[in-house]
């Protein structure tokens, strides 16, 4: 039989359902096509970064802004948390939209690890197969983390097994490991400025703020005390999550914003404080000044 090959057509889909997935940066969508070959049927796109696309649709000014500061991602826009405890090292990536856990390996215990004292730290070249899968490039930024000497040790290993690791690896030191010493490192100083471009830092910067200032009455959560704020002229920020954000009231409280001065941020709900917005209803504000009532 001859072999079959791949035609490349062009197709206008009208798009019924879309499915994203973060932390693989793939887009499926789908709907019935109007335009190409076999009008009329429904077909899914698989769309990834470098695949051309263009959409037909009248955008919101929040939309464009979303659009253009996606448009400046690429590999810088992650980065590679390596957590160390004197248990088990987890891997877990951080991009624009939150942290995943990517794998985990387990110490030898008892007696095997001093039996492979000698030859070095052997979870070592597992963990180094593991970056290079996630970053066959070598390009994302890597950070080491944890309590105590174990992290010490893996980048000494890892170094010795390659040395071009050294220029973008760093090590930091956190009270725990796992989940909790990510989010720990994301708050250290030398991470929060190699990370500076991630709309995720910018976003876990503003909702600490936020959180903070609940106690103190300078922050407002739920549709109705954030509309009072915005009427009164009290919102500084105004935050919103991305599963409200076509919703009819969401763009009249963009627009009631903007005439206000406002800035306006679309928050995530791939990390946890994204989530905890959500559950607040999915929209807040920091204000300028507390208001009553």
């Amino acid at each position: 039989p001859e072999e079959e090959r791949r035609v490349k057509v062009r197709l206008t889909v009208e798009v019924e359902e879309v499915e994203f997935h973060p932390f693989t940066e793939r887009l499926r969508v789908r709907g019935l096509i109007r335009e190409g070959m076999d009008v009329g049927r429904y077909h899914t796109l698989n769309v990834e970064p470098g695949v051309e696309l263009f959409l037909k649709r009248e955008l919101t000014g929040e939309e464009r802004e979303f659009l253009k500061e996606a448009g400046r991602g690429g590999v810088e826009r992650r980065a590679l948390f390596i957590s160390v405890d004197d248990e088990e090292i987890l891997l877990f990536q951080v991009n624009d939209y939150g942290i995943k856990s990517m794998g985990s390996f387990p110490y030898p215990r008892k007696g095997k690890y001093y039996e492979q004292k000698e030859e070095g730290f052997a979870v070592a070249g597992e963990v180094l197969s593991a970056i290079r899968e996630v970053d066959p490039e070598g390009v994302i930024p890597l950070v080491l983390l944890g309590p105590g000497f174990f992290k010490e040790k893996l980048k000494e290993e890892l170094l010795k097994r390659e040395e071009d690791l050294r220029g973008r690896l760093r090590t930091i030191s956190s009270s725990s490991g796992g989940y909790s010493g990510v989010k720990e490192a994301l708050r250290n100083p030398q991470v929060l400025e190699m990370l500076s471009s991630l709309r995720l830092m910018k976003e876990l910067e503003l909702l600490r703020e936020f959180f903070e200032r609940i106690p103190r009455g300078l922050a407002a959560y739920g549709k109705e005390m954030v509309e009072r704020a915005i009427k009164w002229g009290a919102v500084e920020t105004l935050l919103v999550t991305e599963s409200h954000l076509h919703e009819g009231w969401v763009e009249e409280m963009f627009n009631l914003a903007r005439e206000g001065g406002s800035e306006i941020r679309v928050i995530s709900e791939e990390h946890e404080e994204g989530r905890m917005l959500e559950k607040m209803g999915g929209v807040g504000a920091i204000l300028r000044y507390r208001i009553e009532g």
